[in-house]
């Protein structure tokens, strides 16, 4: 993947998924971009974690979250789906 280099002349460039550099170099580039929280140089190769937004690791979290509270509740009170027979059935033997 290919970057075009769009930073002034002496300002240090940017991290990008797939640079190779040094482990001196790396690290100043690094130490210069105050908002990058994740990036490793392994073998050389920069790898640089994608940034989790709401929309798709929070929103799904939320979800999830409050469907097994409220299948937690149906089974606690003794309202459990047939369909979900194994499930409760797991829950409550490590009762």
């Amino acid at each position: 993947m290919a970057f075009l280099m769009t930073t002034r002349p002496g300002a240090v460039p940017t991290l990008h998924p797939g640079d190779k550099l040094s482990r001196r170099e790396f690290e100043r580039r690094f130490d210069a971009t105050p908002d990058l929280k994740r990036a490793e140089l392994i073998e050389g190769i920069v790898y640089v974690a994608s940034p989790v937004r709401h929309l798709y690791h929070g929103h799904a979290h939320s979800v999830l979250h409050a469907w097994v509270a409220a299948l937690c509740s149906c089974i606690e009170r003794g309202i459990a789906d047939p369909a979900h027979a194994a499930f409760a059935a797991r829950l409550r033997s490590r009762e």
